[in-house]
């Protein structure tokens, strides 16, 4: 080989090493970067208001620091979490979005709008072997923490009172996020996931009777959440319309309040009734717990005109009503329990709590639960008066220290569960080995069946309905009386199916379809498995008792036929043959409906108008 031919191949291959070392020493720092958090977490409404470098360090105080924090502070607060996460039972991973006042609404995940700082969201997926899982996302609304200084450049205070409630919404909602896991069974409904695909069918009624059991009611949910996360400071507004004229909470004014804002109230069951009825129940419970154990003791006590709340013996009681719901007891027992059968089950608890019986239509006041709430929004908004700034109610901190910051983020901080893993979206939950057997509301998830059983169920359930009710006379009965025995059917789907099919002769049946369309449980999904062709935005009219959409003869005829006692109309039906306006169907509705049909116009005839108003 020539020289120059040498010397140029070793140019060659001295160019090539130095690419390769390049491309590797570049490959090497681009795995050593840091991440982008704002690209890997934030929503386009978030990074169109705040600046750029600002939206990155929030993000890097929120991963590393606040939400980290948050987790470690449960955990090592609630021993039987610890245990838990310890054990494995406790998810690794959970799915964070950060966006402005609203999401971007791309996705089901980011479809956000509201004024919450946080909130935590639950999706089904898929796992790899394709099972039905669990998956979580934690959102964060930066609206309510950013402001802008005079040189219109965003920030956020650390020190301020937004941000102190910053922190305690994070907790809040990572209480839902572990006892999703910690707690599936009651928090979910569910036993088995794959029950979750059950769309329509005899086995959704069943499974939805099962929900109604095992899920844990919206005031629990939510009332777990605010006693241990933001408490009476996030509600004080709603507190304050507790208050008599004097500005004092007292029995009669904490009780009518309750009554005339049952929104409020535990039976009200929504997101509203956990955060102020909830929350002052599981101070109730929690101090029964904790006064269960003669080594914990009284967690509130009022000797001598001093009242006092000792947050560790309430955490111990937070502690054990949880650690015993896991463990398969349900909250109907853990209640009537805690009360010595004071309240017999749930749903005594939530009619009874604060209100008492209801004697001749007025409500007298339950003395225990009563007077309790009364002293603990005393107590706080004593501490509120005394401090200047409101009290947080929360059992993390000693509720004499008001303003108290729950976690301290001056140094990044990392936590073995609920890690942000580089997704925006829903991700899966922990899959444990063994089902979901935790208490429920009135039944253990142990007891209930799988998908599969719940498919044999309800197919022997529907066999044995339908043997009962198949001489029923659906095509010759009255459509109040098919209403009416629709209404009684278990299995509404395979049975309601087979209804309809000896209906199929009827003259009526459109209407048939019509009526009973608001009485069965999965009624489209009936009818569309059926194959009937029914208008869903059928508008009943006037003269049209056959409810096929338009008046005719048949129409004329069917009305003349009930007017001598050989048809026998639904009430709906007299209703639409009532043309004349007189409150009864006759002979002259039926002359009405022909004369419209004749085009002849008749004074005080509303055939053919519209039966709604809109």
């Amino acid at each position: 080989m020539k020289l120059k031919n040498m010397i140029a191949l070793l140019l060659a291959l001295l160019l090539m090493m130095n690419l390769f070392i390049t491309a590797h020493a570049a490959e090497s720092e681009d795995a050593g970067a840091a991440p982008n958090y704002t690209e890997l977490y934030c929503s386009k409404t978030a990074k169109e208001a705040i600046d750029g470098d600002v939206l990155e360090q929030f993000c890097d105080v929120l991963i590393n620091r606040v939400e980290s924090q948050a987790v470690n502070l449960l955990l090592d607060k609630l021993p039987a979490l610890k245990t838990a996460a310890e054990q494995g039972g406790l998810s690794s991973e959970i799915g964070m979005y950060v966006y402005y006042g609203k999401g971007d609404y791309d996705s089901y995940a980011h479809f956000i709008d509201g004024g919450a700082a946080a909130s935590t969201s639950v999706c089904p997926l898929e796992d790899a072997d394709g099972s039905t899982i669990l998956g979580q996302l934690i959102a964060f609304n930066t609206k309510t923490i950013f402001n802008k200084d005079t040189d219109g450049k965003s920030y956020f205070d650390t020190n301020s009172h937004e941000w102190l409630r910053f922190e305690y919404a994070v907790i809040h909602e990572l209480v839902h996020a572990v006892m999703n896991d910690y707690n599936r069974a009651g928090m979910m409904g569910y036993n088995d996931m794959e029950s979750l695909n059950m769309s329509y069918g005899d086995a959704r009624k069943i499974r939805n009777e099962y929900i109604k059991s095992l899920a844990f009611p919206v005031w629990f949910v939510e009332g777990t959440a605010s006693v241990i996360g933001d408490g009476y400071d996030q509600v004080d507004d709603i507190y304050e319309r507790y208050k008599n004229t004097d500005g004092d909470f007292t029995a009669e004014s904490v009780l009518n309040a309750s009554l005339d804002n049952q929104y409020y109230g535990l039976k009200a069951n929504n997101m509203m009734s956990g955060y102020v009825s909830g929350y002052l129940a599981m101070f109730y419970l929690c101090d029964l717990a904790a006064k269960q154990n003669p080594e914990v003791g009284a967690a509130i006590n009022d000797t001598n005109g001093e009242f006092s709340m000792d947050n560790q013996k309430l955490l111990y009681g937070f502690n054990d009503i949880l650690s015993r719901l896991h463990s398969g007891e349900t909250l109907d027992s853990i209640i009537n329990s805690l009360t010595d059968g004071r309240f017999e089950d749930t749903a005594d608890f939530e009619e009874r709590f604060i209100r008492g019986e209801k004697v001749n239509d007025a409500y007298s006041g339950d003395d225990e639960t009563l007077g309790l709430c009364v002293k603990i929004l005393n107590y706080f908004d004593g501490l509120t008066k005394a401090a200047g700034e409101t009290a947080s109610g929360s059992l993390l901190v000693p509720f004499e220290n008001v303003g108290e910051f729950p976690l301290d983020i001056g140094s990044d901080t990392q936590a073995d569960n609920y890690r942000a893993n580089g997704s925006n979206d829903f991700v899966i939950s922990v899959k444990l080995d063994a089902p979901y057997s935790d208490g429920g509301r009135s039944i253990c998830g142990a007891d209930v069946p799988t998908a599969d059983q719940m498919y044999v169920l309800a197919e022997e359930k529907a066999a044995a309905e339908w043997e009962t009710i198949k001489d029923f006379d659906w095509v010759h009965a009255s459509l109040d009386d098919v209403t009416e025995k629709l209404k009684g059917l278990t299995c509404p789907f395979t049975n309601v199916l087979k209804a309809l099919q000896a209906m199929e002769n009827r003259d009526d049946f459109r209407m048939a379809l019509y009526e009973i369309s608001d009485i069965s449980f999965d009624f489209s999904a009936i009818v569309s498995e059926s194959g009937y062709p029914y208008d869903w935005y059928y508008e009943p009219l006037y003269g049209d008792v056959d409810g096929d959409g338009t008046i005719t003869i048949i129409d004329a005829t069917i009305v003349q036929r009930a007017d001598i006692d050989l048809k026998l109309l639904s009430t709906f039906q007299q209703e639409l043959a009532d043309v004349d306006r007189d409150g009864v169907t006759s002979i002259l509705d039926t002359t009405l409906i022909q004369r419209y049909l004749a085009e002849i116009s008749s004074s005080n005839n509303r055939t053919g108008e519209s039966y709604y108003t809109w």
